[in-house]
């Protein structure tokens, strides 16, 4: 187990990226064979770096640099500075020029000991090290410039480094030409294919889950079929991924063998997929703080009324209104605004600055829930605040005086290590269960922290695993980890059931960054880019998120003139199918209505099967619609005492229901009172109502 939490998710500072050593460093020690050196001159010629470059030629010249340099004139032990010399090679190899020529156009001061720089060249092994560092910085460079916004810069560093065969860099274009960037990079899916192909082949394990996927959907492009769906191919190199530790793969699978899609349903073999990726999850010091950006990811499910103006008028509407209550004095407005910028809700721009004032305003006026707040943000040096230990202690203690959860969890935050106060274990487990009695989900897992380890209080795993499974089922990540693992185990009076644990650990895993794909998806939706918010909602459809399952059906079925998957109809089904399996009810309807409806020939068995699993669920719509197929003889037997029944059922569930119903009972009554020739006029009457209405009850108005 992990040390308890602070009272709010972790947040440690971000992982510093990797030193890597310049390459004049790394190409002296590649082709000279010496350790680091101070680089001397600085050559000339930069520019290479935005031209494409042959592989081969490059290879080539970089393996005879050396050799060359030893035919060069010089004087005395001058060092090249060897970037630009690499640079240089590179740029002028693309005009034609011989590595000679370029190495004799360099200055007097520019050259390096010949004789040295041939002998450790000989065989050859130093340039092909210096051939991988040049494509790993091709990367950085590239990656730095993604980070700066210059997507074009950063896809001509990347296509340098795949020349070079570099793995990471055809995954990197793989995605850039599926998914595309309107108006900056034009989805290229030949390109994208290529490039997944490469990568895979290469053994990169990012490479090979998407190359799973686009056999998963299959790709076109127009009339070209580019991918076969095929999903014994996917399969084989999601496990093959899987087993690399690619966290998109283990998600994956961990689904498929949790639902027993295309493979034997195993909840062992899932729980244990889901429980590396959640792990991934979990153990990343960024996790913390990417949950609370998180918080305010809004999980929208696609219709036809969604679309980007509205949205921003009534977010703007929203913000204002806090705002107006909140100069008001309104402790509530200032208290949810203050929420608002801490997270970036709404769509607002996060600014903890704006956060803590607000949050102080409400301070002032006793709030306990700002109280906590502030208390949390002196603790961790937020907002413009310095570290301040003791004014949190002092702000939590006048939380918890109110009886506020969050104020009693800090307070043993506090007392556990000993900040601002002395330390106190048993004080501390004290306010953990004090806050754990409250609900608190943090006051939870850590109460269930300190009883697993015995801190402050007599050692319980089977009372720690209650108070984590509370914590769980209020959201907590870290309390879904730990009672899992203490559920796979089985042990110290914990039920083994890997099925529990596998739905938990699912529920961690979607809490991580491919969780992104959904809010990625949404905003190329509302762009217009439907076929890069449809590949997006299908990727992470294919990792089990429920909302891409349905979001991905909607936009398929809705843009049949966005040619991008090999067979739409069977994705539409297949998506749709997902979603009802992970108990959404809209999906199980569409099931309903794509099997009444299907051609040449309709499904009348299967639609009334799904009907009646959304039934089960209180869908009016779906109780009507099977009274009518009892009413007809769609699928099930002719019989209009079963049809009333669920003409009834529908009525009560739905107030939406009353005219449809009112004319269904009509018919009912006809039909009972064998006047079948004026039931079809009965549910002319009722299209006309529906049209009238502006709707309808899908089934009946195609009957």
């Amino acid at each position: 187990l992990p040390p308890p939490p602070p009272l709010q998710p972790r947040r440690p500072p971000p992982p510093r990226r990797r030193h890597r050593p310049r390459l004049a460093e790394r190409a002296q020690q590649a082709v000279l064979g010496d350790g680091p050196a101070e680089a001397a001159g600085g050559g000339g010629g930069g520019g290479g770096g935005e031209r494409a470059v042959d592989g081969g030629r490059v290879r080539e010249f970089v393996g005879r640099v050396a050799e060359v340099l030893a035919e060069v004139e010089h004087d005395g032990e001058d060092e090249l500075e060897l970037t630009a010399l690499f640079r240089l090679v590179v740029d002028e190899a693309a005009e034609g020029k011989t590595v000679a020529d370029v190495i004799r156009e360099l200055s007097r001061d520019d050259r390096v000991d010949a004789a040295e720089a041939a002998d450790d060249a000989e065989e050859g092994e130093n340039a092909m090290s210096t051939w991988d560092d040049w494509a790993e910085i091709l990367l950085d460079e590239a990656e730095d410039l993604m980070d700066d916004g210059d997507v074009p810069g950063a896809v001509r560093k990347y296509e340098q480094a795949a020349e070079l065969n570099d793995s990471l860099a055809h995954v990197a274009l793989a995605r850039l030409h599926l998914l595309g960037i309107p108006g900056v990079v034009d989805a290229n899916y030949s390109a994208a294919v290529e490039h997944a192909k490469s990568s895979a082949a290469l053994g990169n394990s990012d490479g090979q889950s998407l190359l799973g996927y686009m056999f998963s959907v299959g790709i076109r492009d127009g009339r070209d079929v580019l991918v076969e769906k095929n999903m014994q191919k996917a399969l084989l190199y999601w496990i093959v991924a899987a087993e690399a530790g690619n966290m998109y793969a283990q998600m994956v699978m961990g689904y498929r063998f949790m639902y027993g899609l295309d493979v034997e349903e195993n909840m062992e073999l899932s729980a244990k997929l889901y429980a590396k990726a959640a792990q991934l999850v979990v153990d990343d010091p960024d996790m913390d703080d990417f949950l609370e950006k998180q918080t305010a990811l809004e999980k929208i499910r696609l219709n036809d009324d969604i679309h980007k103006p509205s949205q921003d008028t009534e977010k703007g509407e929203i913000i204002e209104y806090y705002k107006h209550a909140a100069d008001r004095g309104d402790v509530q407005a200032q208290v949810a605004l203050a929420q608002i910028y801490y997270f970036g809700a709404h769509g607002m721009e996060r600014n903890v600055d704006l956060a803590r004032n607000y949050f102080e305003r409400a301070a002032a006026a006793g709030n306990p829930n700002a109280l906590s707040n502030i208390g949390y943000m002196n603790l961790k040096g937020l907002g413009g605040l310095e570290v301040n230990n003791q004014t949190a202690v002092d702000y939590f203690r006048q939380a918890a005086l109110t009886g506020d959860a969050a104020g009693l969890n800090g307070l043993g935050y506090c007392y556990l290590h000993g900040v601002g106060v002395e330390r106190n274990p048993e004080k501390a487990a004290d306010y953990f269960k004090k806050s754990a009695d409250k609900g608190h989900a943090e006051g939870l897992f850590n109460f269930g922290v300190l009883l697993m380890q015995g801190t402050g209080v007599p050692k319980s795993v089977a009372i720690a695993f209650v108070n984590f499974l509370k914590s769980a089922q209020r959201g907590h990540v870290h309390g879904m980890y730990q009672a899992s693992l203490l559920m796979m185990a089985g042990e110290d009076g914990v039920q083994l059931s890997y099925t529990q644990a596998a739905k938990l650990l699912k529920k961690v895993a979607e809490h991580g960054e491919i969780s992104t794909l959904l809010s990625d998806g949404l905003e190329s939706y509302l762009d217009e880019d439907y076929p890069g918010s449809l590949h997006r909602y299908l990727l992470a459809a294919y990792a089990g998120f429920e909302l891409a399952q349905y979001n991905a059906a909607f936009l398929t079925e809705r843009s049949p003139t966005v040619p991008l998957v090999s067979n739409p109809d069977a994705i539409i089904y297949e998506m749709y199918a997902h979603a009802s399996k992970q108990g959404n009810l809209d999906s199980t309807m569409k099931l309903g209505d794509l099997n009444f409806e299907h051609a040449p020939t309709p499904r009348y068995p299967a639609a009334a099967a799904h009907y009646k699993r959304a039934v089960d669920f209180f869908s009016a719509e779906a109780a009507f619609n099977l009274g009518t197929m009892y009413l007809l003889g769609l699928g099930v037997p002719q019989d209009a005492h079963i049809a009333k029944r669920h003409f009834d059922t529908a009525a009560t569930l739905g107030v939406d229901a009353k005219y449809p119903v009112f004319i269904a009972l009509l018919g009912v009554r006809l039909s009972i009172a064998g006047h079948h020739a004026l039931v079809e006029a009965v549910y002319d009457a009722y299209r006309a109502v529906s049209r009238a209405l502006g709707g309808g009850w899908v089934t009946v108005s195609h009957v």
